[in-house]
């Protein structure tokens, strides 16, 4: 998030901001009544927004640490995206919904953010989201193990405010068992990697709905992957400490850590 680091402690109704390169506290911001579960900075905007089990949206100046403008919503979200070139927030909700907040643009007569289309996307929680640009598409994943795949085309085009009979993705990617909670993306070869309540992460090719590899190797459940930017590695790690390093271009693991400390 530019030169700040946001961090959202355990049952935590406050946002802690340090520099980046001197790791010192700078500014905490309250305004949640509940604890805070997401946060982000909006690219090209002068936007940070945060959700919390409050059911609310607190929009937040990125510069000034202050608080611009607070939605309150009739679900919790869990999960949030930002759109940069549609200028549109996703928000994935606890209850499988998505919804979508347009915020307008910094020379428009009404600057005020307000909320888009929703639609259900999944029957259980929605875990995390991401925008892949380049190819025009929103993609979500779910306790319900399904990972889909949307055209933002159609999502922008949209003028119904709720359109729970009418939506259908374009894709449906199966291949889990289990909740899926991770997304990443790799714009160099294209590849969607996903991770869920499992011991191993899926590769995937957006447009096709069966997984491309499976990158097995972790004895636990997967706690988070990350993939290294500029490079054809990705990083997972799993429950018991154990990290492992992947190299894209085989998909073989080619360096696992072990870390005595559980966090």
């Amino acid at each position: 998030m530019m030169d700040k680091i946001a961090v959202l402690e355990k049952d935590s109704m406050v946002i802690k901001l340090y520099d980046a390169e001197s790791l010192q506290l700078t500014a905490c911001l309250p305004g949640h009544k509940g604890v805070v579960l997401r946060c982000m900075h909006m690219e090209g905007t002068d936007y940070m927004v945060s959700s919390g089990t409050d059911s609310c949206l607190i929009f937040w100046g990125a510069y000034t640490n202050t608080q611009r403008q607070l939605i309150p919503c009739d679900t919790v979200f869990m999960s949030l995206v930002w759109d940069h070139e549609n200028r549109n927030l996703y928000c994935g909700s606890s209850t499988g919904e998505v919804h979508s907040f347009m915020v307008p643009e910094v020379d428009a007569e009404d600057i005020a953010i307000t909320e888009g289309i929703r639609f259900q996307a999944h029957g259980d929680l929605v875990t995390d989201m991401l925008v892949i640009a380049d190819l025009g598409l929103l993609v979500t994943a779910s306790l319900d193990s399904k990972i889909l795949v949307w055209n933002i085309a159609t999502l922008v085009g949209w003028k119904s405010r709720d359109l729970n009979q009418e939506l259908k993705p374009r894709r449906t990617l199966s291949g889990h068992n289990k909740g899926v909670y991770s997304l990443a993306y790799i714009p160099s070869q294209r590849y969607l990697v996903s991770a869920g309540y499992e011991q191993s992460c899926k590769v995937w090719n957006p447009m096709i709905e069966e997984p491309l590899f499976t990158m097995a190797g972790h004895q636990s459940m997967i706690a988070g992957l990350t993939v290294v930017l500029g490079s054809n590695r990705i990083v997972t790690g799993d429950v018991d400490g154990v990290c492992k390093v992947w190299d894209l271009r085989n998909f073989n693991c080619v360096q696992t850590v072990k870390d005595e400390r559980v966090f």
